[in-house]
């Protein structure tokens, strides 16, 4: 069994964005504040 990193961003008790996959972390953190942005 492998496993993935994945990244969720949850508010109100829905989730409302998701990164799923082992890239690099520097991808995963750019991901991340894109999803991070929405919310502003």
């Amino acid at each position: 069994m492998q496993k993935m990193p994945t990244i969720q961003l949850w508010k109100d008790g829905e989730m409302k964005s998701e990164v799923i996959g082992g890239g690099k972390a520097s991808l995963v953190i750019e991901e991340v504040r894109k999803m991070i942005q929405n919310f502003v």
